[in-house]
């Protein structure tokens, strides 16, 4: 697993392929952080075919970031563990029609369903 590290938190891409991501607690993510966020991911991996976020930190979006976040097309999956405290800045927005998103109590669980998502559908869901 190597880690990485920009302003708004840590990344982790493990050797199975998923990216973890772990914002720092109390960041208001903004447009520019979410353009840093995205420059860091394609540096990272071209194309990231899992993402794992990982709310295990209290933080927030701005609109505009999160309709950033929303719309773009950096991978094929997504899992949120949320945990059960904590709700989840993008809920109440569309759903992205180009990447398969779930939402997981537990961090055993969304990884799981990662894995799963990536041994069915090799190629990802954005071809």
């Amino acid at each position: 697993m190597k880690e990485y590290h920009i302003s708004i938190g840590t990344f982790l891409h493990h050797d199975n392929g998923v990216l973890e991501i772990i914002i720092d607690a109390g960041v208001d993510v903004t447009p520019e952080m979410t353009t840093e966020f995205f420059t860091a991911v394609r540096a990272i991996e071209p194309r990231v075919r899992a993402c794992l976020v990982n709310r295990k930190n209290t933080y927030s979006y701005t609109f505009k970031a999160n309709m950033m976040l929303a719309s773009a097309k950096v991978v094929d999956f997504v899992a949120v563990v949320k945990y059960k405290k904590r709700p989840w800045p993008l809920s109440g927005l569309f759903s992205p029609k180009f990447y398969s998103m779930g939402f997981f109590d537990e961090y055993d669980e969304a990884m799981q369903w990662l894995l799963d998502k990536l041994k069915n559908h090799p190629e990802g869901v954005s071809k």
